[in-house]
Formats: structure tokens, C-alpha cells, sequence
């Protein structure tokens, strides 16, 4: 029998601002090897008994040296490297500068705290968040969908821990999927994003969630959900779970008004570090949106949701970093409507994605390289049923993709050189002759020149592909914003997936309190698929979509500060977006000219915190009503007079009109507290502080004469207190 006897040592290791240092490279001289610290700047060594000698490197960085001697011991070691001084106008370099030196893509990073310090409608959202980036317009108040650059919702990738999400909202978009206590930072790509992200073609959120250092957990309570969220770390792995519900079914009845609608969502991961080289995490998420509606004898049923595992791999091999995942996402969604539990209509489309990633990664001094390989199989139904008819389409759909980057550091610029490859193939059980394979290249370019230490040109080039047409049950703005999920179908003969190429060029600079950034774009939609809203019942598959394209340019940019006390950003976009539908040249429906967006937060002793925010936007484009007029019958036999039919309009050119100017304020009030052993926070916002009407959407009241033009508005001025209790 043989006995091993050994030491580990773990940490941290991080920056002089108390950011973590991901992919840092520690290394045991005796032993001439070593690993890498993980994308939370976590580490782990296992060891024989005695005594080693430990560097640790980050590009940038001073190295860091140490000496750790043990016998069968585990022994915590955080480690803080300091910048290398360089000779600038300022004596030592931020870890700012040296992220702005690295970083080469067109990519907006943030920790999630910017999630839980902005004025939010009932609780804290990254799609609130998201929506007041430049360059991303927020469809309405009460949607958490967005477009980018004139791209349309269904055109964005959402990634959690790797998993592709493909409805992240509850009912109408009001509230997303994801618990802003669960999520470690993310990372928005609004263009020209890596050659490892590919099948949608406007740009991509990639969330990561945390690996607790920590036990810890804490109970929220709001005006419509409440959550509780737990985390335990043990000796080298760890856990957290958050449950969240809410509770509209109960408290709009204490008004009178009986809303028989409640959502729930359970978000958890498992991870452990079973040596230095090997951490393995399972993610999971489950969550159903529920409506239940009767009136007299009849009834209207809605659920749905998402159901998602992620199983993620880091290993480390040599010089080389493996990631692996293997995640599978379901979305199911039900309807039925009928009268004494006889179902009249319903219908059914769920869909599932199997997903599987491998990627190598080396990291030098001054290059960078990765490659990788990518396979989805998904599966899709849809099923209608009306009285006695019955329409019914399934199939799969598979889709291969190489990919490789190499990201190089010379003198004054950072070079990025990328290649995705697809293959596609769709299988439809109902039609074989609709059976299709596309193969489609997607070249990646970006490039930063550094005109001084604190600013540089940057800009890039990528084409990118999307197999897969969202629906919202109605097309257009309206339809987007009320639905509360997609359809997905994928490309089928007959249609070719849809496609983008991007491009882009700004400035960019830092300073010793934040960034800045201004940049051009222009993205050309050579096809897009649009949901057409006249499908003909004896040619679906023929006339379920419509072919178009589209094209879209402007500039955006922000400044922000990060450092101190007081933070915030002021992001401006200008955008025109143009859609070619045969040969009708219209607006989009995203061509909304101007938006300029401010948020500020201030932190005060006592922990005490208050931001605001202002936005002011150019009103979006609309079909509206221009005339109309009322077709009378010939004679009415109870007066003798011509009687009115029904009234006739006549609407303007597609997307011609707009809504007026949009502006809102918004403040947000936080502050800890302790009662006690009692630990906690409440938070106050109050959304749209001056009571402006927002104009939503127009309708007429033809019940009065002459018929009455009646607005919808947005949100008015509303509170919501959220109280955390933390142990």
C-alpha cells in the first residue's frame, strides 16, 4: 500500500484596484511547472510535502514570488500584484490601462454590482441594464428585450455560463429570467464579436455566474417577487441556489382586480476544483410562467419556460488551457382555450438545443491563440389544433462549427485574426423536399492602434450567420413587445439563413478614473427573415416567412467613471435603419435617431448609496392611421336611412409616422442597515419621477363619433421598495 502524502495551496490572486486577475500564470520552480489561475482569478496547487518556491506572472504585471512549505496542509495564499511603473504622464499604470492595453475586440465589460446600483422597476434586471448601453434601444418601459444597432431582439445571443437561453423573459418581457445576485459580470458585445460566438448576427451577452468564495445568502422582498438566494463553500468546491416567485395572483386581488398570473424561477450551480489542473461546474435552471384564466365557462391557459443544464470543464494541459461544455437548453410553451374543459384551440411549440464546445486556448506575453470546435442538434414541433382541424410540423436541425482566433501584440497595435466555419444542416419530417444544407464562412478582423498609453483607434470587420427566425405572433414592433417568447424555426429550403456583415471604427481612451469611446458603424443585411403576418393556410411553409434586407449606420459612444465614490455613464447613439421588403424601402421598426442616457450613483458613509437616471430619445417609427372613411348599406329597414357597416382606414406608408420624444427620470434611494443580528439593505426607486406620458401606441374609439384618438402610454411615475435581508 502506498501512502501520498501532499499540500494545497489556493487563493486569489488580484489587481491593485481588488480586481480579479484571470488566466495569471503561477508556476513551481522546482517542479518547472504549474497552472493558470481561472476566470475568477482563482487558483489551485496540489503539492508533495516540503518546501517550493511559487512565481506568479500577469501580463502587465510586477511578478510576484513566494515560499510555502507544508505537510499535509491545506494553506489559503492571496495574492495582490502590483502594476509595472511605465514611463507616462502618471507614475504607475492603472489596472485600467493595462485591461484598455490587452483588450482588442469591440466588447463592454462589467461586474454585476452595476446591475444592483441603477433605478430599477420592482427588482434589479441586466436587460435594464443593457438598455442603457450605446448603440441598444429598449423596445418599451415595460420589455426587457432590446435591439442593437437596428438588429432585431431575436437577433442577440444570450449565453449563461455557455448555455444558449433562447426566451430569457417572463410575461411580455417585463422581467428576465436571470438573478442579478447569481451573476459574477458579463461581458456585451455590440459588434464584432470573436469568432468562438457565432449563429446569431447582431450581437451577443455572455453572462457568467459565481463560484462562491464564501458561505453566505440573503432573502428579498419586493412589491411583486420575493427571492432567496444561498451559497456554501466548502474545502475545495462550492454551491449557490436562488428561488425566486411572484406573487401577482395574491396582491392585485387586494385592489380588486384578479390577475391569475405567477411566475417562478430556480437558478443554481455546482463547482469543484479537483486538482491545480481541473475544475469541473454544473449549472442548472428551471422556471414556468403561469396563466390561468376563467370567465363563466370558459378558460384560457398559458405556461412556459425554460429548463437548462450547463456541465462546464477547465483544464489545464502544458502551456494550453482546454474549456469544454455540454449544455442542453428546453423551452416548452402550452395554449389552450375552451369552453366546460372542452378544448376549442390550443397549440404547442417547444423546442430543445444539445450543445457542445471544446476550445484550446494559449496565452504569451504578447500572443494570444485559440481554437476551437462546436455542435448543436435541435429539435423543434409545432402543433395547432382548431374544432376539428389539425396542423402539425416537426423537425431537427444540426449545425458543425470550426473556429480559430489569433489575437497578436506589436509595438503600438493589437492584431485579431479570426475564422468561424458552419455547416447546417435541417431535416423536416413533414416536407423532405424542404431539407437543406448550407456551409458559410464568417471571417473575423480586429484591430487597436495605440496613439499614446490612454488612446487608441480601434476597429473591425466580421460576417456572421443565424440558422434559426424568431416569431413573435404578429410581426412588428407591437407584436415584439407583447409577445413574451419566440417561435424559433429554423432555415428551411426555400429560405437561406440570414446573414450580417459588420462594420465598425472608433477612438477610444482611459483615464485615471474610467473610459471613454466613440465609434462608427455600418452593418448590411444582405437577407433577413421576417415574420409575415398574411400566411397563406394552403402554402405555409411558403408564406410563413418573408424575405427582405436591411442595412443600418451611425455612431455611438459613452464616458464613464468607475473610480471613486461617485459613478455613472452618459452613453449617445445616432442611428438610421433602413428594411427592403421586394421593392418597398421603409424605416425599421428600431430607427430611433437619437438617444442619450445618464445614470450617476453616489455612495455615501453609513452605506448609504443614491443614483438617478435621465433619458431623453428620439420617438420610434409607426403605420398609422392617415384617413378614414365608413361604407354605409344601401337601405336599413327600421328607419329607412342608409346604415353604417364597419369604418375603413387607410394607414400611411409602413413605418413612416413617429411618436413623439421620449424622456424619463428615475431615482434610486439604498441604504444597509442592523437591527441587531439583523443584517440588511432596502432599495427605493421610483421610475419616471415627473409623470411623463410616454407615448406607447396609438388606437381609435370608434364607438364615439367622431371616433376618438386614445394613447397608451408607457410607465407612469411608480415606486418599488425591495428590502434584502443578508446573514
Amino acid at each position: 500500500m502506498f501512502i501520498i502524502s501532499y499540500i494545497v495551496v489556493e487563493g486569489e490572486i488580484r489587481d491593485s484596484l481588488n480586481q480579479r486577475v484571470p488566466f495569471a500564470v503561477i508556476r513551481v520552480e522546482e517542479l518547472k511547472k504549474g497552472t493558470y489561475s481561472d476566470e475568477n482569478g482563482k487558483y489551485y496547487l496540489k503539492l508533495p510535502n516540503g518546501r517550493w518556491t511559487i512565481t506568479v506572472s500577469a501580463l502587465g504585471k510586477e511578478t510576484y514570488k513566494f515560499t510555502v512549505e507544508g505537510k499535509d496542509t491545506t494553506i489559503r495564499y492571496d495574492i495582490f500584484l502590483r502594476e509595472k511603473p511605465l514611463q507616462t504622464t502618471e507614475i504607475v499604470i492603472t489596472a485600467k490601462r493595462e485591461e484598455f492595453k490587452k483588450e482588442t475586440g469591440q466588447v463592454l465589460r462589467f461586474k454585476a454590482e452595476v446591475i444592483r446600483s441603477a433605478p430599477s422597476f420592482i427588482t434589479a434586471d441586466i436587460f435594464k441594464t443593457i438598455q442603457d448601453l450605446p448603440g441598444v434601444l429598449a423596445l418599451a418601459d415595460f420589455s426587457g428585450k432590446f435591439s442593437v444597432r437596428s438588429g432585431s431582439p431575436s437577433e442577440n445571443g444570450v449565453l449563461l455560463d455557455n448555455a444558449v437561453i433562447f426566451n430569457p423573459y417572463h410575461l411580455g418581457g417585463f422581467f428576465s429570467i436571470f438573478d442579478a445576485d447569481a451573476l459574477e459580470s458579463f461581458s456585451f458585445y455590440r459588434s464584432i464579436f470573436p469568432a468562438k460566438f457565432g449563429n446569431f448576427t447582431s450581437s451577443i451577452l455572455e453572462m457568467k455566474t459565481i463560484d462562491p468564495d464564501s458561505t453566505y445568502g440573503n432573502l428579498s422582498v419586493s412589491l411583486l417577487a420575493s427571492k432567496i438566494f444561498q451559497t456554501y463553500k466548502g474545502k475545495n468546491y462550492g454551491a449557490f441556489i436562488s428561488a425566486r416567485r411572484s406573487y401577482f395572483d395574491y396582491t392585485l386581488k387586494l385592489f380588486d382586480y384578479d390577475f391569475p398570473y405567477y411566475f417562478y424561477d430556480i437558478l443554481g450551480k455546482v463547482y469543484r476544483d479537483f486538482n491545480e489542473n481541473w475544475t469541473l461546474s454544473a449549472t442548472f435552471m428551471h422556471g414556468r410562467d403561469i396563466f390561468n384564466f376563467s370567465l363563466g365557462d370558459g378558460f384560457l391557459r398559458m405556461i412556459w419556460g425554460n429548463d437548462v443544464i450547463s456541465i462546464n470543464s477547465r483544464y489545464v494541459m502544458g502551456n494550453w488551457l482546454n474549456f469544454t461544455s455540454i449544455s442542453a437548453t428546453n423551452f416548452t410553451n402550452g395554449f389552450s382555450f375552451g369552453f366546460n374543459d372542452q378544448t376549442i384551440a390550443s397549440f404547442n411549440a417547444p423546442m430543445n438545443l444539445v450543445n457542445f464546445r471544446t476550445e484550446f486556448l494559449r496565452i504569451y506575453e504578447d500572443l494570444e491563440k485559440n481554437f476551437g470546435f462546436e455542435a448543436h442538434r435541435g429539435w423543434g414541433k409545432f402543433e395547432q389544433d382548431f374544432f376539428a382541424s389539425r396542423f402539425e410540423f416537426s423537425g431537427l436541425s444540426y449545425t458543425l462549427s470550426l473556429y480559430g482566433e489569433y489575437l497578436f501584440k506589436r509595438g503600438n497595435y493589437n492584431l485579431s485574426l479570426g475564422l468561424r466555419v458552419n455547416g447546417f444542416l435541417r431535416r423536416l419530417f413533414q416536407d423532405k423536399n424542404r431539407d437543406i444544407v448550407f456551409v458559410n464562412p464568417e471571417p473575423r478582423l480586429s484591430a487597436k492602434y495605440f496613439i499614446g498609453p490612454d488612446l487608441a483607434i480601434k476597429g473591425g470587420f466580421g460576417v456572421y450567420h443565424q440558422y434559426y427566425a424568431g416569431l413573435s405572433g404578429g410581426g412588428g414592433r407591437l407584436g415584439e413587445v407583447l409577445s413574451s417568447f419566440y417561435y424559433w424555426l429554423p432555415v428551411y429550403r426555400g429560405f437561406e439563413p440570414q446573414k450580417s456583415f459588420q462594420y465598425s471604427l472608433g477612438i477610444s481612451g482611459i483615464t485615471s478614473w474610467g473610459d471613454w469611446e466613440i465609434e462608427a458603424f455600418y452593418k448590411d443585411y444582405p437577407n433577413i427573415l421576417l415574420e409575415n403576418p398574411n400566411v397563406d393556410p394552403k402554402d405555409i411553409f411558403g408564406t410563413l416567412l418573408r424575405r427582405g434586407k436591411g442595412w443600418a449606420y451611425g455612431f455611438d459612444g459613452y464616458i464613464r467613471k468607475e473610480i471613486g465614490d461617485i459613478t455613472g455613464m452618459i452613453s449617445y447613439s445616432f442611428l438610421v435603419g433602413r428594411v427592403k421588403i421586394g421593392d418597398s424601402l421603409m424605416n425599421s421598426p428600431y430607427d430611433r435617431r437619437n438617444a442619450l442616457i445618464f445614470n450617476i450613483s453616489r455612495k455615501f458613509s453609513g452605506g448609504l448609496e443614491m443614483g438617478f437616471r435621465f433619458a431623453y430619445q428620439s420617438g420610434l417609427p409607426y403605420t398609422g392611421v392617415l384617413a378614414r372613411y365608413d361604407i354605409y348599406s344601401i337601405y336599413d329597414p327600421g328607419t329607412g336611412l342608409p346604415a353604417r357597416l364597419r369604418t375603413q382606414e387607410i394607414y400611411s406608408y409602413p413605418y413612416s409616422l413617429r411618436y413623439p420624444p421620449y424622456h424619463r427620470a428615475d431615482v434610486y434611494l439604498s441604504k444597509d442597515f442592523k437591527i441587531r443580528a439583523l443584517k440588511g439593505r432596502f432599495s427605493l426607486s421610483v421610475i419616471n419621477i415627473y409623470n411623463r406620458e410616454n407615448v406607447f401606441t396609438y388606437f381609435y374609439d370608434y364607438s364615439k363619433d367622431p371616433p376618438q384618438l386614445l394613447v397608451i402610454p408607457q410607465l407612469p411615475l411608480f415606486p418599488s421598495l425591495e428590502i434584502f435581508i443578508n446573514w
